[in-house]
C-alpha cells in the first residue's frame, strides 16, 4: 500500500463549497469497528476487525487488539500498544483525559468493559473505568456537557432485538475513574443498533440506525430507520426531522455551531444483495448531511463512504480512519475532511 505523508496529501473530489477531502497515511491494516479518538495531539485508532480474505471468498473475520497513533506531519502510523482485550463495535468518546472506549464485541461475546486510552509520548496507556451495567455492542456514544451517553446496541451477537436503553456516565470534575453509570431516559423510538450520534444543539442527538427482529429462518433481520431524536437535560427527548435516507453506521459529529453532521452511511438498499455483488458492490451513501433550521441539508459528497468506524476532530479538521467500504470488505484509507467545521 502506498503511504502518503500529511504534507503530500492528494486532493480528492468533494462537492460542496469550501469542502476539501484529502488522504492521510493509510492504516497499517484494513479494519472496521475500531475505536477512534484524539489525545495529546495524536490520532488514536484501537481494536477493530479484519478479514483473512474478502468475505465473499470465504474469509474469516478476525479481531485485532492493536492500538495505532499518528502525530502531526508523520508519514506513517505507529503501534502504540494493545487493548486489554480485543474488542470492536463499541462506542468511543473523546474527552480531555483521553478516549473513553465503551463496551463492544469480542471474538465470542459482547462486552461491558470500559477503558480510558491516553497518550504518553507515542505510547498509549489504559485505565479501566466502571463497566456498563450490561454487555453492549453496536451502540452509539457521545459526550454532552459533563456526561457520556451510551445508547442502543444489542446485548449479544445472536440478539434478535435492539436496545432502547441509554446509560449516562457523569463526571463534573473530569475524573472519569470515579464516575458510575446510571440509567438515562430511553430512546423513545424503536431500539436500534449502529445509530449516528453526536452532541448537537445543546443536547445528545441520535439518528437512524437499524432495528432488529427475528428473521424467517432464525437469526436477526434489520429495518433501516429514518427517525431521529435529541435529548436535553431537564426536558428529555424530542423528535428530529426525518432523514432523507437511512444512515446506518455513519460517522457523525457536530460543527462549531453545534449542528449535527452525518457522513455517508448505509441506506440498506442493497443489504440483501451484498453476498451476490461482492466486489461489485458500489459502496455506501456518500452524502454529508447537516441539520440546520429544522431540515437536513446535503452540504458535500465524499469520494468514498466508510462506515462502522469513528470520526475525530484533529487540528481543525475531521478524520475518518478505515472502516467498511462495502459489505464484507475493510479499508485502510484515512480521510481528512476540511471546511466542514
Amino acid at each position: 500500500m502506498t503511504r502518503r505523508s500529511f504534507l503530500g496529501a492528494v486532493g480528492l473530489t468533494a462537492t460542496g463549497t469550501g469542502v476539501r477531502v484529502t488522504d492521510l497515511p493509510q492504516l497499517p491494516q484494513p479494519i472496521a469497528g475500531q475505536f477512534v479518538g484524539v489525545h495529546a495531539g495524536r490520532l488514536i485508532v484501537a481494536g477493530g476487525t479484519c478479514w483473512s480474505k474478502p468475505k465473499w471468498e470465504g474469509g474469516e473475520k478476525r479481531w485485532t487488539p492493536a492500538i495505532y497513533t499518528l502525530g502531526p506531519s508523520e508519514s506513517e502510523w505507529r503501534k502504540g500498544g494493545e487493548q486489554a482485550e480485543p474488542l470492536a463495535y463499541g462506542g468511543a468518546v473523546n474527552t480531555s483525559a483521553g478516549v473513553v472506549c465503551i463496551a463492544g464485541q469480542g471474538p465470542a461475546a459482547a462486552s461491558a468493559s470500559v477503558h480510558l486510552l491516553f497518550c504518553d509520548g507515542t505510547r498509549v496507556k489504559q485505565r479501566r473505568l466502571a463497566d456498563l451495567p450490561e454487555p453492549r455492542m453496536l451502540l452509539g456514544a457521545a459526550l454532552s456537557g459533563n456526561s457520556i451517553f451510551a445508547a442502543g446496541g444489542q446485548l449479544s451477537p445472536s440478539a434478535t432485538t435492539a436496545a432502547t436503553t441509554v446509560w449516562e456516565l457523569e463526571a463534573p470534575d473530569g475524573e472519569w475513574h470515579r464516575a458510575r453509570w446510571r440509567a438515562a431516559p430511553p430512546i423513545p423510538g424503536p431500539g436500534r443498533i449502529l445509530p449516528a450520534v453526536a452532541t448537537c444543539e445543546g443536547g445528545f442527538c441520535l439518528a437512524s440506525g437499524a432495528s432488529l427482529s427475528e428473521g424467517p429462518s432464525g437469526g436477526s433481520q434489520r429495518e433501516y430507520l429514518l427517525d431521529g431524536f435529541r435529548c436535553k437535560r431537564g426536558t428529555g427527548w424530542s423528535p428530529l426531522p426525518s432523514l432523507p435516507a437511512p444512515v446506518v453506521a455513519a460517522p457523525a459529529c457536530s460543527d462549531a455551531s453545534g449542528r449535527f453532521l452525518v457522513f455517508g452511511g448505509d441506506d440498506g438498499v442493497l443489504a440483501s444483495k451484498g453476498p451476490e455483488l461482492g466486489p461489485r458492490h458500489p459502496g455506501f451513501r456518500r452524502a454529508v448531511l447537516r441539520l440546520e433550521d429544522g431540515h437536513w441539508r446535503e452540504i458535500a459528497s465524499l469520494p468514498e463512504s466508510l462506515v462502522t468506524t469513528g470520526i475525530a476532530q484533529w487540528r481543525g479538521s475531521l478524520v475518518i480512519p478505515g472502516g467498511e467500504d462495502r459489505p464484507g470488505s475493510r479499508s485502510a484509507r484515512v480521510l481528512l475532511i476540511q471546511g466542514v467545521l
